[in-house]
């Protein structure tokens, strides 16, 4: 998933810990603060084609949008599914 992210938005992942040692993923100048416990190499990356990328992980989900500048701007919500037993069909 880190080189998928970087091959869309030009900068690798990088995973750390904030200040205030909560689990965090920094991509760029974004940085993505887990809201649950996240596994480093973990995150699920989404390429919408439309300018928008989302990645989930740590209980996020985070909308990467390409700004005409060629900057991204993020957006995050609660990732619903996390830690839930899904089925596939």
């Amino acid at each position: 998933a880190a080189a998928e992210i970087e091959r869309l938005t030009g900068n690798r992942p990088v995973h750390g810990l904030t200040a205030d040692g909560q689990q965090c993923l920094r991509i760029g100048n974004i940085e993505v603060v887990a809201t649950s416990f996240a596994l480093w190499s973990d995150p699920s990356v989404y390429d919408h084609e439309n300018g928008m990328v989302s990645i989930n992980w740590g209980g996020q989900t985070v909308r990467l949008y390409l700004q005409p500048d060629g900057s991204w701007t993020a957006e995050c919500l609660p990732d619903l599914l996390a830690g839930k037993a899904r089925r596939e069909a």
